[in-house]
């Protein structure tokens, strides 16, 4: 049962990883390419 709650902690882990990683590559094209609702 502990391997199943170690298992189910990365994989939310790795799914909030790749959430941000998405946001800040968006993030940053919006700021690179200058054209944001801002």
């Amino acid at each position: 049962q502990e391997e199943s709650e170690t298992e189910r902690s990365r994989r939310a882990m790795s799914m909030v990883y790749d959430m941000l990683t998405w946001w800040q590559e968006s993030l940053l094209t919006v700021l690179l390419s200058g054209d944001g609702p801002a």
